[in-house]
């Protein structure tokens, strides 16, 4: 049954019937310590002083072309090129596509810095990933960013990677030891993510060493092409979940209708659902979506109809409602 909410108080039913989706960031590849704001400052604006260097050749050109330059750079080269001189970093920063990444996704810009991926996709490709919503395999919101093919995925998908190859990984030392090539020959041919040891995916495994990892569809389409089969390899039985993580890092969705920036929100209604064996329950859990889809979905989800009256139109923090209790010792996909 729909139930009429009045513009003010989306805010509270946002607040009781639904939570973040935070803590999947922190199954995937995540900066440790958020930029402060001197640091995320700096990244954004020029410095204030006055620039007094050229561009060298580049400075004989209209702003436009230069400007069309930059967005073909690659991430990483962009990056550095910013880091040429005042000139530079004031026409990098007045760039309103690298205003808006370094506001609003920089963690995902360190991502793929740190991962080495910035070389292999030029900066309009990053942008054009940024400005999307949906999720690359099922259309649904996606608030993850798969580096090794730069596609917005969501945790559904990771999660069932075995249905999806394009959100497979494979490390580069598995390939090296079951084809006649080296690590060095195969990095040579195919992008390769750097990931780092930490803790992953919801079941909270803890990778201890560096790994190096490429997309498998990549890898079976290049080691195919060099007369190598596939096919044998793809037989073997892999943890593909784990490293997929690895090689996934948040991305939030700026929208610009609203000027609010998404980084996904999951329904506890969904989560009572589930406890209750409610049929179809397991189907929506963990599905993540903007506040827009989510005050569409709540139109249709009774279990979150019915925190929200328990809260008294949320009056009542969720923490204090009794199936707040129910749903505490509950690890919900994570």
């Amino acid at each position: 049954m729909a139930i009429d909410i009045r513009p003010e108080l989306q805010d509270s039913l946002l607040r009781v019937t639904s939570r973040p989706c935070h803590h999947f960031a922190m199954g995937v590849f995540w900066t440790p310590l958020r930029h402060p704001p001197p640091v995320r400052l700096s990244v954004t604006v020029p410095f204030p002083t006055m620039a007094i260097a050229s561009l060298g050749d580049l400075s004989a050109l209209p702003t436009e072309i230069v400007l069309a330059i930059c967005s073909a750079m690659d991430v990483t080269s962009l990056f550095r090129f910013r880091q040429v001189n005042r000139r530079a970093r004031a026409i990098v920063s007045d760039m309103s596509q690298y205003r808006e990444i370094a506001i609003f996704a920089i963690e995902t810009l360190h991502a793929l810095l740190f991962t080495r991926m910035g070389s292999h996709f030029n900066f309009t490709q990053f942008y054009d990933a940024f400005r999307a919503m949906e999720c690359q395999v099922c259309g649904l919101f996606g608030h993850l960013l798969f580096l090794p093919n730069l596609q917005r995925c969501c945790w559904k998908c990771l999660r069932s990677a075995r249905t999806h190859q394009q959100l497979h990984v494979v490390a580069l030392a598995d390939l090296a030891k079951f084809y006649p090539l080296s690590e060095d020959d195969l990095g040579r041919i195919l992008p390769v993510v750097h990931a780092a040891p930490g803790i992953y995916s919801e079941h909270r495994e803890i990778v201890n060493e560096p790994k190096k990892l490429v997309s498998l569809s990549d890898a079976m389409r290049t080691l195919g092409k060099l007369g190598f089969d596939p096919q044998s390899f793809l037989q073997r039985d892999t943890n593909y979940y784990t490293t997929g993580c690895m090689a996934t890092t948040a991305f939030p969705y700026h929208d610009r209708a609203t000027g609010t920036i998404e980084h996904g929100t999951l329904c506890r209604g969904c989560d009572v659902a589930l406890n209750n064996g409610s049929i179809g329950a397991e189907a929506r859990l963990n599905r993540a979506y903007t506040t827009k889809q989510f005050l569409e979905h709540f139109q249709s989800c009774p279990e979150a109809q019915n925190i929200w009256r328990d809260s008294r139109e949320g009056t009542i923090p969720f923490e204090n409602l009794n199936v707040a209790q129910t749903l505490r010792s509950i690890p919900w996909g994570w």
